[in-house]
């Protein structure tokens, strides 16, 4: 509509690797935000800035920014099995922030697809009709997301991953590049699928899984 003012919200984003680098690169190119800010626990402050923008100490961060104010963006990757993601979205829960959902405009979401709170969807990234993506789920670019599937709260899918109908990957899963869940298999939590790996049959929770097919590589403890 001619006139239509859009809604910016203010962002801050949690974190200074260069995961946090990627997602302030993509989120801050979207008309629909501004990149205000990062923040990071203060046993891990080290910069006084990143990419021109300040870093403040999350203890600290109600003294710039009110819960009403910004969302925040947790930018944590899939180290320690992805639960240092759970980690900081619950504290950021806890001091009354709002995790912020981001969905590029350039992905495709399917008709009644849900996708929760903290999750972060990349370009090109196709997720079919009622799949269910769950609390800080990150999807990387090219990856493609069959009906139906359900993907479970803080797991991590990264560049080009395909997921057939039906799938379930539970939480805290890691699945590497270019690999392949068949339809109508589940992925046991806290599991490291590798690169190019094809999963065909369920796998056992706590374990690394490589190859064509897909096998027991390594049990985590």
């Amino acid at each position: 509509m001619i006139g239509e003012t859009k809604l910016i919200q203010n962002v801050v984003i949690y974190g200074d690797s260069a995961f946090a680098e990627q997602a302030y690169n993509q989120i801050d190119s979207d008309d629909r935000y501004n990149v205000v800010a990062f923040t990071v626990d203060e046993s891990k402050y080290n910069l006084n800035t990143f990419n021109q923008l300040p870093v403040i100490k999350f203890q600290q961060l109600t003294k710039y920014y009110l819960p009403d104010d910004i969302i925040i963006f947790p930018a944590i990757g899939y180290s320690s099995s992805n639960k240092i993601r759970e980690i900081v979205a619950q504290d950021i829960i806890c001091q009354g922030y709002e995790l912020m959902t981001y969905i590029s405009n350039r992905a495709f979401i399917g008709r009644n697809a849900v996708i929760g709170r903290g999750s972060y969807i990349c370009e090109f990234v196709s997720i079919g009709m009622k799949a269910k993506i769950g609390d800080c789920v990150i999807i990387l670019a090219n990856s493609s997301i069959a009906h139906d599937v359900v993907i479970e709260n803080f797991s991590f899918l990264s560049h080009s991953v395909i997921v057939g109908g039906n799938a379930v990957i539970k939480h805290h899963a890691f699945v590497g590049l270019n690999a392949t869940v068949k339809d109508h298999v589940t992925v046991a939590e806290y599991n490291t699928v590798g690169a190019g790996a094809n999963v065909i049959n369920n796998t056992f929770s706590n374990a690394i899984y490589v190859g064509n097919p897909a096998k027991i590589y390594k049990t985590l403890t």
